[in-house]
């Protein structure tokens, strides 16, 4: 099984970087809050990719707020472009 590093040296099965919502609630659950957001940023790209704007509009709003919150200034302004850019289909 291939590992990934995730902050705090703690370690993110590959197969999870495949299922963004098993990975997030993974993240969630570990106290990785920047990882949280960075999946939700995913979440909301697949989620637009399918035509579900609500739902990618959530993820996205959520994960800026969360990465302004910590400081991530760029990453929280890729999170306001994608929802920016949200189409209804």
């Amino acid at each position: 099984m291939q590992v990934f590093k995730a902050g705090r040296g703690r370690a993110v099965p590959g197969k999870l970087l495949k299922r963004p919502g098993i990975a997030l609630d993974f993240a969630r659950r570990a106290g990785l809050p920047y990882e949280t957001a960075r999946t939700r940023i995913e979440l909301a790209t697949l989620l637009a990719d399918q035509c579900r704007a609500e739902e990618a509009l959530e993820q996205a709003l959520r994960a800026e707020e969360d990465l302004r919150r910590l400081g991530a200034t760029r990453d929280a302004d890729l999170a306001a472009a994608i929802a920016g850019g949200v189409d209804p289909c």
